[in-house]
């Protein structure tokens, strides 16, 4: 609902400083942003890395939308896009193959969509991360758009440059400061080892379904379960697996997510760089499974006690369907371009690395493991 309410402040300041484009789509934008997080998982995108392991793009929430308002044609949410009089157009921009603007596919997926500029406004308040703020009123008063007659992308005017620049610090604070934190990474990667543990388990009181469903049961779900398909939903599973599930290990990595115990990080190689310069990046292939599994067999620690992750935040990105861009002598050029900006001595930078996790009591053993991997590696 923020990001809906963003998308009709950026439509409204548009007609302001753009009198000559005419946007006449306002109530299919404002569904479309509505919509286009209807396929979410619990736990939003802790989840949605399962499923994307396991079943590629169509794990992704944006296709799961999709998949819901297509094929569930007798479903409420259903019915009443079709009745809005915008339901094709509305199907086709969150699938990704509108042919209208280009730029109404910008405002919901870009470096400056309308969900991030809810999002980190809401979650820097709320965490008290004071370098994290984002003068969002600042950007909605100066946007305008690349080309009126056929609009690709926003365009920030040049008074509006200062606070493009800190929007585009304040999301690299966030993400290195509380998305990736280690405590919030380590209780993630809790969360994912139990969902791939128990919905690979079946649950015997209920006819073969797993303790915690699966792609192929989700995208099954009746509407009212999918509606009820939420954090509570799973915390609910979590529970009935401790009475009933056989896995020691799950049960023990519930008992830990319920006392706010996470894993503890047993090694972490972070960089902000622009070429590939860290020592596990010599493993060909998913270097995360390939860590996890080598540290296991070196180490004798349950590989299902070893958590790696991957974290990677480009400080600015140069695709051209995604770029933030800005006015220049009566033009536009890309922020992560502009030679006014302190943002293209950043471009090409990101900050990324592998941290790897276990239980407190495991850290010792893993310590040789990793030494003499990394030693391999160099």
């Amino acid at each position: 609902m923020g990001a809906m309410h963003v998308v009709g402040r950026v439509l409204d300041n548009l007609a302001l400083n753009q009198p000559s484009l005419e946007c006449k789509d306002k109530q299919l934008l404002r569904l479309a942003v509505l919509l286009h997080d209807l396929g979410h998982f619990p736990f939003s995108h802790v989840l949605e890395r399962v499923m994307r392991r396991n079943c590629g793009d169509a794990g992704r929430h944006e296709a799961v939308s999709s998949f819901v308002l297509e094929n569930n044609k007798d479903w409420e949410i259903s019915k009443i896009v079709r009745g809005s009089g915008v339901g094709e157009d509305l199907l086709n921009l969150l699938k990704g193959v509108y042919d209208g603007f280009a730029l109404y596919g910008y405002l919901i997926r870009s470096d400056l969509d309308v969900d991030r500029l809810d999002f980190l406004q809401r979650d820097a308040l709320h965490t008290g991360v004071a370098y994290g703020w984002v003068d969002a009123e600042r950007i909605l008063r100066t946007v305008t758009v690349d080309n009126p007659k056929d609009p690709s992308f926003l365009v920030i005017m040049e008074k509006g440059i200062p606070a493009i620049e800190n929007y585009v610090f304040a999301r690299y604070h966030m993400y290195n400061a509380v998305y990736y934190h280690k405590v919030v990474m380590a209780f993630e990667l809790m969360l994912e080892r139990l969902y791939e543990l128990l919905s690979d388990e079946q649950d015997p009181s209920e006819d073969g379904k797993y303790f915690l469903p699966t792609f192929e049961e989700i995208r099954a779900m009746p509407e009212e379960e999918f509606m009820m398909y939420d954090d509570s939903y799973v915390l609910a599973r979590l529970s009935r697996y401790l009475k009933r599930g056989k896995g020691q290990i799950g049960k023990e990595l519930i008992r830990m997510l319920y006392g706010r115990t996470p894993v503890v990080e047993a090694y972490s190689d972070l960089a902000v760089t622009e070429t590939k310069a860290l020592k596990f990046d010599k493993l060909a292939g998913d270097v995360a499974t390939i860590l996890r599994n080598r540290l296991a067999e070196d180490s004798g620690v349950d590989s299902n006690w070893i958590f790696v992750s991957e974290p990677e935040v480009k400080i600015v990105k140069k695709d051209d369907e995604e770029a933030i861009y800005v006015q220049k002598n009566g033009g536009y050029v890309k922020l992560a371009e502009d030679d006014r900006s302190i943002v293209k001595r950043l471009a090409g930078l990101a900050m990324r690395g592998y941290r790897v996790f276990t239980k407190a009591e495991y850290v010792e053993a893993l310590k040789p493991a990793i030494k003499a991997l990394e030693s391999e590696s160099a």
